[in-house]
């Protein structure tokens, strides 16, 4: 048996901090560009 709800939410949580990270590194970037 699965729990959907965990897994799903376990995914939400990884993909929300990929794009945090990604965002940030954007930030970073848009920066030290300047």
């Amino acid at each position: 048996c699965i729990d959907w709800y965990t897994l799903i939410l376990i995914m939400a949580s990884l993909k929300q901090f990929d794009v945090y990270q990604k965002l940030q590194s954007a930030g970073l970037g848009i920066f030290s560009n300047d």
